[in-house]
């Protein structure tokens, strides 16, 4: 029963609700290696996508303009982009 008149858990009382599911295990150390190294992977594979995305950008616009000039290989690389995005 609430005493704080909220209908929320009384003040000092032990709450049963469970963790959030995304909430790392206690057993699980990060070591500050591993944060530096995944900042590292966050960088590069952000690079590398927007050299990928600029190229493919590039390369879709020149088969459109001046004129349409689209193959079947220009919409499996559109298929191709959008399923590695």
């Amino acid at each position: 029963m609430s005493t704080d008149g909220q209908g929320g858990p009384p003040p000092g009382g032990n709450s049963t609700a469970a963790p959030p599911p995304f909430a790392l295990p206690e057993f699980f150390p990060i070591s500050a290696r591993s944060a530096y190294l995944a900042q590292v992977h966050i960088g590069l594979t952000s690079t590398l996508l927007l050299l990928g995305t600029l190229a493919f950008c590039v390369r879709i616009y020149q088969r459109i303009r001046p004129v349409w000039k689209m193959g079947a290989d220009d919409y499996f690389i559109i298929v191709g982009f959008v399923s590695a995005l």
